[in-house]
């Protein structure tokens, strides 16, 4: 075939990389290439990246190259491979990756991916991007999240309820709690509504709900779809400000027991 004589493959080597394809693996670690292999999983490795089959993503794995780029200049999307690696473990992409697939925002966030994972894991480079996880409980990955297609491969995602969600919990993955206030604020009309308020009660602390609340009160959204939120709202001692790295100078909301420091920052 073209492939074995353009790139020097062996039988053996070509029949691996046309498996791959057809199964569409993305990504091969030295574990599956040593039930391969055996010992010689090592210098097979090696030789793939050589030949341009893998490319090396660290740790023992290889992103494969897929037959359509053979030759050409490829790098496969950092969130493909991370879904790859990840596919063991309970995970899903959030932060401004996720507003950027949700296009709820015209910028573009690509530098910087942010992983939500239930064990501690080190932040490390795939691709041209740096990749951040975050531990979090499982009971994180119960609800409000979905599937996004990206070079064929389906990436676990939050939602566009539960991204915004994410920004009031986790509000430094967004650049602060300013720019969390306001890319809620800009998005409630693009999200379910209902869907956002019920996520927030079933995951969210006390401190989110507050901030959340006021904000749809301020966007006159129907009280019914807030009520949820009040409820647990005054179930709590929880009396925050909306910017609570700001003074707390401000009028306080007695539905919301929150202190709205924000209007005048």
């Amino acid at each position: 075939m073209v492939y074995k004589a353009k790139f020097g493959l062996s039988q053996r080597e070509l029949g691996l990389w046309l498996d791959w394809e057809r199964t569409n693996v993305r990504v091969v670690n030295v574990g599956e290439l040593k039930n391969l292999a055996g010992s010689s999983a090592y210098s097979l490795a090696a030789r793939l990246v050589e030949k341009g089959v893998f490319e090396r993503l660290g740790g023992g794995a290889y992103a494969v190259r897929p037959l359509r780029f053979a030759g050409r200049p490829w790098t496969q999307s950092p969130l493909v491979t991370l879904e790859a690696l990840l596919s063991d473990t309970p995970h899903y992409v959030g932060g401004l990756t996720a507003v950027t697939l949700h296009r709820l925002s015209e910028q573009l966030y690509l530098s910087r991916v942010d992983v939500f994972v239930p064990v501690s894991m080190r932040p490390r480079r795939v691709g041209n991007a740096r990749v951040v996880f975050h531990r979090v409980s499982l009971k994180a990955f119960q609800s409000g999240l979905t599937f996004v297609r990206v070079e064929g491969t389906n990436v676990s995602v939050s939602d566009p309820e539960r991204t915004l969600l994410d920004a009031l919990d986790h509000p430094a993955l967004f650049g602060g709690f300013r720019e969390a206030e306001t890319l809620v604020r800009l998005s409630l009309p693009k999200v379910n509504v209902s869907k956002l308020v019920q996520y927030a009660v079933e995951l969210s602390p006390s401190s989110s709900c507050q901030r959340l609340g006021l904000l749809l009160e301020r966007e006159k959204t129907p009280h019914h779809f807030w009520t949820p939120l009040a409820r647990k709202v005054q179930a709590s001692a929880s009396m925050p400000s909306m910017l609570p790295n700001r003074s707390r100078t401000g009028k306080f909301n007695p539905r919301w027991r929150i202190v709205e420091n924000d209007l005048a920052a």
